[in-house]
């Protein structure tokens, strides 16, 4: 039963200091107004419509627990409310809208619902409520249960007792729960107008911790006190590890703040600890504890501490900062931001200086030389692109950034760097789509730099001209259409000439005088004709114009030697071709009998010509390509952004055969069947210039694919054939070793098949584990429809090496790859690597991880690709070992922590980096 406060189910009060007890169930069904002065609580039940068998008990006050016949006293400084409750009903309508009138408005602005199991008792001169065995009390978000609860209207209190036997001992302590955060205790008190409580040895988890105290305050609506604590992350009852605090501040969603503590495993006292505690929450501000390490070439070291900024739900910051003992310091800044369903992004600023590790005497001046570095990382993501969208990619880092050990080993041993903002917008309103781009890259071997500062491209969707308004055409030609794209970059470049700059500032003036820039449209025009109902047909024509502002005049000098004079005036430089494509699909297939296990083969074949003629434009009239005195063509736009047309007509047939082969078979002896890949993939390609003086034909491309015994082996084989030939001499080797040049015959009629392999690669790789495909992170394949671990799929696809499954007593991944490449039949090289990465659980808490590649040509181990973990659960504690015993740079690195974020700084951790000499 649930009743509004100012409802309630006996009222006969013939004794002002007693309580009557309602026993029978009927009358405990039955309510009335709550009384407001002592002659209207002296009505008798039959007056107020009650059964006239009511049974009564008086309880003496005596007989109560002291914290019932006192009420709460933590409100005493409250005025008295008037005789009349707060919302209690009065006998007529005219007083009580009186009453109300000249009331003031209390704090409880909603209806406070109770219920109990064996009795409730009214006390209408001290205006209170007692609720006997497992009473309920529920205002707002907070509900108290207990086995004996006390409400008194006029201080706006509650309190809750726990029950105990004959002992003494506390069988069920009271419950109190508040936004959904259960509070368990003995005794609860509660004031709903300060918001203030105490509880007396309470237990309460947030998150992950978990706070044990003999008493707990609480001040408002986040902040609580405590004394005598304890506080953990480990869910257990007795738990492995604990603080233990005299006194105790938590702010809920920000942090824990102690006195002076120490920790406690296995309720073992332990020196460790500290005068104070500052453990913060993920999501709340506060400082970021430094861990310690060492580096054999920098010393021990404080890093990754400093002070994490949580401004709003849309924005932080992380300061960080690292020092080592022989004077290398470094700092970092991290910004992270979001807005949902619009954007989100990081911004990271590093900047450190590292000084020699020798161990002999610095001069003064060598001090204060510190090799300095610097990176800027900046990342953009748009989340609702329907009209516009900005995506950011930046890395702009100095070189000695990449020297100092400050990359990881896979990104210092990239050559190269890049970055790019791109912004689009559909401009609606316009046929046209724009999209805008700033690009920067960098060759730390070469030290060029390039930069495109900026790219612009402005895009049509396909226009059908001869189609109607929102209708699709019936006739071949409704199917014709044409686009208009408009691309304009200004490309800047460090080398100039023989010279090369410095990317700076102060170069950009050079730079910019330098660059290259222009604009080009392309119009293609294009359909699509069906023939004979299986035949696609795609004619096209497609017009190409490039505007710049410049070309080059050559000239012979006294000495004969070439020179080029740049002319500063606009020039249209167009070309175009005329290209059709045919592409149909066949299929041919064999049936075995109906019993058969393999009851049917089928061969997929996509055949696919296509053929394309581009006139020669280095006619004269043209003006793209001059002739020189002794008949050489050189192009008067050599180097420029978009090119120029070629100096000879070309007429080039392509040729693609896709072919795919499958079988069906009976699925395990049931009436259904499956389909089973022989090859995935079979392709070949090629092609051949019908105008072309020698050498017509192409490199012959070969690419296959498939996957055996339900995806147990992956196979994939590509290669390059050479169909032509080299001369060679009486003893059989190539003529001129040091310039080899093809002669304009087939190799197949020299015997020597299809052609000269000039590259090829073949790759084998497997998983096994013991429950085969399916115990394995495969197994999430299938459960794509469960939105609630797609996330947690994704990041397991993404970082399969944070991925620690137990289930699994062992699993061994083995690939096979070997490539070869053959530039000429003199020059040839050949690799062959096997690499394998796999783990197996000792126990059930205990992991061990390899991953290795052995290179078989050299008969070695890859030192980069070797790694030995070891990963041991330790419930609420976890250990990391990872260690790398090859290579040039070596390293391992040992860590013990608690895994919950909110003690992510109660950890040990060692690591150490030494070269291999």
């Amino acid at each position: 039963m649930r009743c509004p406060l100012g409802t309630i189910h006996i009222v006969d009060t013939s004794n002002p200091t007693s309580l009557l007890l309602a026993k029978s169930p009927e009358n405990a069904m039955t309510s009335v107004p709550a009384p407001t002065t002592q002659e209207e609580a002296q009505t008798t039940p039959k007056e107020q419509g009650s059964t006239t068998d009511t049974e009564r008990y008086t309880l003496d006050p005596t007989t109560l627990p002291e914290e019932v016949k006192s009420p709460l006293k933590a409100a005493n400084n409250l005025p008295d409310l008037p005789a009349n409750p707060e919302g209690a009903p009065s006998s007529s309508d005219s007083t009580a809208q009186d009453t109300a009138s000249e009331e003031p408005e209390g704090p409880i602005q909603s209806v406070i619902w109770y219920d109990a199991v064996d009795s409730m008792f009214f006390d209408v001169k001290h205006k209170t409520i007692h609720l006997h065995s497992a009473g309920i009390i529920e205002h707002d978000t907070i509900k108290l249960e207990a086995e004996e609860v006390l409400l008194d209207w006029t201080h706006y209190t509650i309190a809750a007792f726990s029950k105990k036997n004959e002992a003494g001992e506390v069988e069920k302590k009271a419950v109190l729960t508040r936004d959904g955060i259960e509070y368990i205790a003995e005794s609860v008190r509660y004031n709903f107008n300060s918001q203030r409580a105490v509880a007396n040895k309470l237990f309460t988890k947030q998150d992950d911790g978990i706070l044990r105290a003999n008493k707990i305050k609480k001040d408002s609506e986040t902040t609580f006190y405590a004394d005598q604590c304890t506080y953990t992350t480990c869910n257990l009852v007795k738990p492995h590890f604990h603080a233990d605090a005299q006194q105790l501040k938590l702010t809920q969603d920000d942090k824990v703040v102690s006195g002076p503590f120490k920790l406690h495993f296995d309720d073992v006292p332990t020196p460790l600890g500290f005068i104070f505690g500052i453990f913060y929450f993920p999501q709340g501000s506060g400082v970021i504890f430094p861990k310690y390490g060492g580096e054999s070439e920098k010393g021990f070291c404080l890093k990754d501490g400093g002070y994490y900024i949580n401004f709003n739900d849309y924005v932080d910051l992380a300061l960080q900062g690292e020092i080592y003992s022989k004077g290398s310091t470094g700092f970092t800044a991290q910004s992270r931001y979001k807005k949902r369903y619009q954007y989100s992004g990081e911004l990271i600023y590093q900047r450190s200086t590292s000084l020699s590790s020798s161990e002999k005497e610095l001069s003064e001046e060598e001090l204060f030389n510190k090799e300095k570095s610097w990176r800027f990382q900046w990342n953009h993501r748009t989340e609702n692109n329907r009209t516009s969208s900005l995506t950011a990619e930046v890395d702009l880092q100095s070189q000695s950034f990449r020297t100092q050990n400050t990359l990881p080993s896979s990104e210092r041993l990239q050559a190269s760097m890049n970055s790019s903002i791109r912004y689009t917008n559909k401009l609606i309103g316009l046929p046209y789509a724009l999209n805008a781009n700033l690009r920067h890259a960098k060759n730390f071997q070469t030290q060029e730099s390039s930069a495109t500062i900026p790219g612009i491209s402005l895009r049509t969707e396909n226009i059908y001209p001869f189609r109607k308004k929102g209708g699709s055409g019936d006739n071949w030609y409704s199917d014709i259409y044409f686009q208009h794209t408009v691309d304009f970059e200004n490309k800047l470049s460090n080398i100039i000439g023989k010279d090369t700059l410095d990317f700076s500032l102060e170069n950009w003036p050079v730079l910019f005088k330098n660059g290259k820039y222009g604009v080009k449209h392309i119009v293609p025009l294009k359909t699509n004709v069906k023939i004979l109902g299986y035949l696609n047909l795609t004619p096209a024509i497609q017009y190409q114009e490039r505007w710049y502002w410049e070309k080059i005049n050559y000239r012979y000098n006294a000495d004969r030697d070439e020179i080029q004079e740049k002319v500063r005036s606009f020039e249209r430089v167009y070309d175009y071709n005329f290209s059709a494509g045919l592409t149909t699909t066949l299929y041919g297939t064999h049936f075995f009998g109906r019993n058969a296990t393999i009851q049917a083969i089928r061969h997929q074949m996509e055949p696919a010509v296509s053929f394309t003629y581009t006139p020669n434009f280095s006619d004269p009239k043209y003006g793209y390509w001059q002739t020189m005195e002794d008949g050489k063509k050189l192009n008067r736009f050599q180097g420029a952004i978009y090119g120029a047309p070629g100096d000879r007509a070309t007429a080039v047939m392509q040729v693609n055969l896709n072919n795919r082969l499958d079988m069906k078979v009976n699925a395990d002896g049931e009436e259904s069947t499956k389909k089973v890949p022989i090859l995935e993939g079979f392709n070949w390609s090629t092609s051949y210039d019908f105008l072309a003086e020698s050498l017509a034909l192409g490199d012959i491309q070969l690419r296959t694919w498939t996957q055996l015994f339900d995806d147990l082996f992956n196979i994939s084989l590509n290669a390059t054939f050479d169909p032509y030939t080299y001369p060679k001499n009486n003893q059989g080797s190539v003529q001129d070793k040091d310039k080899p040049t093809r002669i304009d015959e087939f190799a197949w009629n020299h015997g020597q098949g299809i052609g000269r392999v000039k590259q090829a690669s073949l790759s084998i790789g497997t998983r096994l584990s013991p429950g085969g495909r399916d115990s394995t992170l495969d197994q999430y394949d299938k459960l794509e429809e469960d939105q609630a671990i797609k996330e947690e799929v994704k990041h397991i696809q993404e970082h399969p090496e944070q991925y620690v499954d137990f289930k699994i007593p062992w699993s061994l991944h083995l690939n096979y790859e070997w490539h070869y490449s053959s530039l000429t039949p003199e020059e040839q090289a050949s690799t062959k690597v096997l690499s394998f990465n796999g783990d197996t659980s000792l126990t059930e808490n205990w992991k061990i991880t390899l991953s290795s590649a052995y290179d078989i040509t050299k008969q070695e181990l890859v030192g980069t690709a070797t790694n030995i973990g070891i990963y041991r659960d330790l419930h609420c504690w976890e250990m990391n070992f990872n260690w790398r015993p090859l290579g040039d740079t070596q390293y391992y690195e040992f860590t013990v922590g608690v895994k919950s974020p909110l003690l992510q700084d109660l950890k040990y951790s060692r690591n150490r980096s030494y070269k291999n000499l």
